[in-house]
């Protein structure tokens, strides 16, 4: 393992070490050469202030942790080659395998039209609405098909640890604080300040009270 493509940081040992050192990296990287965007360095700082709260990953038996791994982390539509009737043929473009936290894997692909509702921020436009639906929609289809998967798994001699993506990991406290991540690099004023109020809602309540936007 290597330095992340993209940051030019890391290798990374822990999800703790990743989320200290990894938005401030990604900050430098998206702020070279450009004139400031407000509210990058605020929503960044609001992130690594929220990430301190998460708790610890548990131990497996191997001595490694769980909640962070190998991820292929521009797992996108785009780098998915797929027949006429969309059977999975090939996955290009793996660059950018990374050491990164679960939280990481839990994406909603730009390209395919959806998206999640960011957390304490209200937006009733019709096309808005549309997204977040299919985005719920996405949700559950993906949670079918990894339990369909893992049981597949489970029947094989070799058998190993498999991770379960659920509709729970895609509406956790952790995943949507994430996604913050991700929308920094659009480098528009008016993202950060959403999720600049976002990070702020996040901080003021658990898992739980998350997950109830989402039903």
């Amino acid at each position: 393992m290597g330095p992340l493509v993209e940051t030019g940081s890391g290798p990374y040992d822990s999800a703790a070490e990743f989320y200290a050192d990894y938005p401030l990296a990604l900050s430098n990287v998206i702020g070279k050469g450009e004139l400031p965007v407000s509210g990058q360095e605020e929503l960044v700082q609001a992130f690594r202030s929220l990430a301190a709260s998460f708790p610890p990953p548990t131990a497996r038996a191997d001595g490694s942790t769980a909640d962070f791994g190998l991820a292929n982390y521009d797992l996108n539509p785009n780098n998915i080659l797929v027949d006429r009737e969309f059977n999975i043929l090939a996955v290009i473009d793996w660059d950018s395998v990374a050491a990164l936290p679960d939280a990481a894997l839990y994406r909603f692909p730009f390209l395919m039209g959806i998206s999640c509702a960011i957390p304490g921020v209200v937006d009733t436009h019709p096309a808005v609405m549309k997204r977040e639906q299919l985005g719920r929609r996405f949700v559950e289809v993906v949670e079918v098909v990894a339990r369909e998967e893992r049981g597949i798994d489970c029947e094989d001699a070799n058998r190993r640890h498999t991770f379960l993506l659920t509709k729970a990991g895609f509406f956790s406290k952790e995943s949507m604080a994430f996604r913050s991540l991700i929308y920094v690099k659009m480098r528009q004023d008016w993202v950060n300040s959403s999720w600049l109020q976002s990070l702020k809602w996040l901080s003021e309540h658990d898992d739980a009270e998350v997950a109830e936007l989402y039903h």
